[in-house]
């Protein structure tokens, strides 16, 4: 399938590229599929691309020597990821799975390459892209560190609803749809101190956990847990 080149020109890395450049980018450029669960790359293996998120989610990984799975961060629509194996190590130093059905681009490493290292506009203009993401990303960051784990939690429990169009109220009840260590990584934490935070919402009334699901139990006091400078 070929490579819509407007879609292409939306990712931060050839976002300021010209139109007779983007044109170039796309004719080495492919467009991969990966059903939810597999594997997109592993740990150790020679990088030969690196990916851009049309849809879906993935997770970039390790495996720990206890046998435990440590997510390094995960990947959606409109993000890329695996951009520095490609262009500086001889491995990929994690592993990449699919969480759910997924569409990317993937950009292979010879031409890509052979492209910044031939033609310095094209590599300004990627070194360009890449560094405003790189800002953006950073004053993000800076937002999130004032914010505790519970805040966060909350927030995220209030537009992972909103985003799936459940009416939220006292007692909607629905489900998070993902394993504590994905909604860990999604807020920026691990999962034992999650759990402590879910705990602590609870206790102040929010919400009842009920197994894998969540019960809105008082939407006033989530809300201000969430936005507590409203």
């Amino acid at each position: 399938m070929t490579v819509n080149l407007q879609r292409l020109s939306q990712f931060p890395i050839f976002s300021t590229m010209s139109g007779e450049l983007l044109q170039q980018a796309g004719s080495f450029c492919q467009f991969k599929t990966f059903p939810k669960g597999r594997f997109i790359f592993q740990q150790g293996e020679v990088p030969k691309y690196f990916y851009l998120v049309e849809q879906g989610m993935i997770k970039v990984y390790l495996d720990t020597s206890d046998g435990r799975e440590y997510i390094l961060h995960l990947v959606e629509s409109g993000q890329s990821f695996a951009e520095a194996a490609v262009f500086s190590m001889p491995q990929y130093p994690a592993n990449a799975m699919a969480l759910t059905d997924c569409e990317t681009i993937a950009v292979p490493r010879a031409e890509i390459n052979q492209m910044i290292e031939t033609d310095s506009v094209a590599a300004k203009a990627m070194i360009t892209g890449q560094s405003m993401w790189l800002r953006r990303l950073v004053s993000l960051t800076s937002l999130l560190a004032l914010d505790n784990i519970a805040t966060r939690l909350a927030r995220f429990i209030i537009e992972h609803a909103q985003s799936q169009q459940i009416q939220l109220r006292d007692g909607t009840h629905f489900s998070l749809g993902m394993k504590k260590s994905i909604l860990a990584s999604r807020i920026g934490t691990i999962p034992e101190t999650l759990s402590r935070n879910l705990a602590r919402i609870e206790q102040e009334g929010a919400i009842v956990r009920q197994g894998k699901s969540i019960k809105i139990k008082n939407y006033e006091t989530l809300k201000k847990i969430a936005f507590p400078e409203f």
